[in-house]
């Protein structure tokens, strides 16, 4: 329903551009990760793992970016720390937004990392629904990850710029 909103695990679900809630793929996950003798927090600490094997590996590219294990590792790091000063014990979701963009990756570790779930919302999506996920979701906080956010938009925000300055 849309009330469950990323409050059953980490990244759950996600929404198409037509405004329909997405299949929930975290039962299937799960089993498969069961199967395979592995589990979610397994799958984060091989993450982890990459940031510092891996530091100098590029991890993410678009036309316009690109990002290495290491600095996803470092700027998962800060960011995780500012999420945990700035949220408290408020462990709602964080409203990730944007489009094809380093940032967004960041961000989905970040929210992992401090211990929060995070709702992927890509900025494709028509602006009544971005509106209707970040309300219904009671999310903690919205990112906008590597672009604007909309103006209808409310609620505690961070913009690009400030992500740039967090991580320095």
């Amino acid at each position: 329903s849309g009330s469950e909103w990323g409050r059953s695990g980490v990244g759950v679900g996600s929404a198409s551009p037509a405004g329909r809630a997405g299949p929930d793929y975290s039962a299937v996950r799960c089993r498969a990760q069961q199967q395979a003798g592995i589990g979610s927090m397994d799958f984060l600490d091989a993450v982890l793992a990459n940031t510092v094997n891996f530091a100098e590996r590029t991890c993410f590219s678009s036309r316009d970016e690109s990002l290495t294990y290491g600095e996803l590792g470092v700027r998962s790091r800060v960011l995780g720390e500012h999420f945990e000063t700035m949220l408290g014990d408020d462990k709602r979701a964080i409203v990730v937004y944007g489009h094809k963009s380093p940032w967004m990756i960041t961000c989905f570790l970040a929210a992992v990392r401090s211990g929060r779930p995070y709702i992927p919302v890509d900025s494709s999506f028509p602006v009544d629904r971005v509106t209707s996920i970040v309300s219904e979701s009671d999310a903690s906080l919205v990112i906008a990850a590597g672009c604007e956010l909309p103006a209808a938009i409310s609620g505690r925000q961070i913009t690009t710029e400030e992500l740039e300055r967090m991580v320095g």
